[in-house]
């Protein structure tokens, strides 16, 4: 009975202590920021060079991000940082819900792409 119980908290266990993966993150690298936009909410939509996969376009911009989080302040200081030394960023990102959309046809600032890490190389 005992070892009936060790091979399902085994397995269970596994399970809990493993992050997830999720499938529609995604990445894109080397790319340019084309426009920055900031709004008094805190919010930040920018746009950034190229065709990617799992982005919409929202009125030109293509992630939107909160920089009222410690994060999204971190992640605004090194979009600015980027745009105003012309330096390319690498983005890992949650992709948008409604990909190959814009505006006018499906693309909201709640379903744009989400950035999770900004790296400049």
């Amino acid at each position: 009975m005992r070892q009936k119980l060790i091979w399902p908290a085994a397995i269970l266990s596994l399970f809990m202590f493993t992050s997830p993966v999720l499938a529609a993150d995604a990445w894109v690298g080397n790319v340019t920021i084309n426009q920055v936009t900031s709004f008094d909410s805190g919010i930040v939509m920018f746009a950034i060079s190229g065709n990617n996969s799992g982005i919409c376009n929202y009125w030109g911009s293509h992630f939107r991000l909160d920089a009222n989080t410690d994060g999204g302040k971190q992640m605004y200081s090194m979009l600015l940082t980027a745009k105003a030394a012309n330096r390319p960023i690498n983005i890992s990102y949650a992709a948008s819900s409604t990909p190959n959309t814009t505006d006018a046809n499906g693309c909201t600032q709640t379903t744009m792409a989400r950035p999770w890490a900004l790296t400049i190389p």
